[in-house]
């Protein structure tokens, strides 16, 4: 009786264990199957091996087909800004993109008429896009195929117009919206590189790049003044003139002021007042800006002079050398230099 019953014992022990070993393989050993939520399907990115541009004077990437090309076409662009021009290098009708960006945005439309007219988001900012024909105006020739289209995208951000203007000639709409699917703008460090003035005295320092004033030696220039500062929120204090003895009406009146009134602005939480004050040499204009702020009952002044080349020296235009001098020469007159004054701003900060 013993003996049966130990039996069952042993066999009840045995199939414990076969049981236990097999649901520990199923929890611990057994590979893991990829199951897919309901209903969810895997997109497959169609961009992954697609080139990247990065533009570092406006921040943004983009990304394009693996067969197109990038070729920067700034210097001759009207009006001023960067355009870059991505697209199958194989030749004529073969899709491509022009991307532009600085204070107005390009572009032609005689070959076109819109059709129609939508609302998106690019890079979550709002933007339109517009739909074009071929416009079959037989007085302008165009050799236009049926299929073409012509598509704009154009929007806005931190005062920079941006227009991304698609020609698609085998009628590939859905390539327009995987590209405009991959640009966004990035957060780039241009002022790593940049010597960095710093003055004990006065106990401050900014960032600025090589060469970018014209004589590196007095610059920037700092200065006390006497002024209101008690008032200081709320009037701007004039910065005198060196050689002008005038009110700041007059010195605007005669072209020495380039505002009538300084303009209260916050760099890095600290209030300035900023004066912009100009003089010619020699076929260029220097424009000083004078950024003022009160410390310690006193007034605190920060200068320096960037000098503005006189384009129309270039004019009237005879060949194409002069027309890219003409066209840089705005370019960085209009965009390149007020943008890189507004980054030396950005690096200014009194130290602790």
């Amino acid at each position: 009786m013993n003996y049966a019953f130990s039996k069952i014992w042993i066999i009840v022990i045995v199939v414990v264990l076969i049981a236990g070993g097999f649901f520990a393989w199923q929890y611990f050993g057994a590979p893991e199957k990829e199951v897919s939520a309901p209903g969810k399907e895997v997109v497959e990115d169609k961009t992954a091996n697609w080139k990247t541009f990065t533009n570092t004077f406006t921040n943004y990437q983009i990304k394009y087909p693996n067969n197109w090309q990038a070729v920067d076409k700034t210097a001759k662009t009207q009006p001023v800004g960067y355009l870059i021009e991505l697209s199958d290098p194989l030749g004529k009708d073969k899709n491509n993109l022009r991307i532009f960006s600085g204070p107005t945005t390009a572009g032609g439309t005689e070959c076109w008429r819109r059709d129609t007219e939508e609302i998106l988001q690019v890079a979550d900012i709002k933007a339109v896009k517009f739909l074009y024909l071929p416009s079959g105006d037989e007085v302008v020739r165009c050799d236009l195929p049926e299929t073409a289209r012509m598509i704009i995208v154009d929007f806005e951000k931190d005062n920079v117009q941006y227009s991304l203007e698609f020609h698609i000639f085998d009628g590939n709409l859905e390539l327009v919206n995987t590209i405009l699917s991959t640009f966004r703008f990035i957060e780039v460090d241009e002022t790593a590189d940049w010597k960095i003035y710093q003055d004990e005295e006065y106990g401050f320092e900014m960032k600025y790049p090589e060469d970018f004033f014209p004589t590196q030696s007095l610059q920037p220039k700092t200065k006390v003044i006497q002024c209101d500062y008690a008032n200081f929120t709320n009037k701007c204090p004039f910065v005198l003139i060196e050689g002008f003895t005038g009110t700041e009406e007059s010195a605007f009146r005669q072209g020495f002021a380039a505002k009538p009134t300084p303009e209260r602005i916050i760099i890095n939480g600290v209030p300035f007042c900023q004066q912009e004050n100009r003089e010619g040499a020699m076929g260029t204009s220097y424009i000083t800006y004078n950024y003022t702020t009160a410390i310690e009952k006193e007034c605190f002044v920060v200068s320096f002079a960037v000098g503005y080349p006189n384009c129309s020296n270039y004019l009237p235009i005879e060949n194409q050398k002069m027309q890219e001098a003409y066209d840089k020469c705005r370019l960085d007159n209009e965009v390149t230099k007020p943008e890189t004054i507004n980054k030396i701003l950005s690096t200014f900060k009194f130290l602790k």
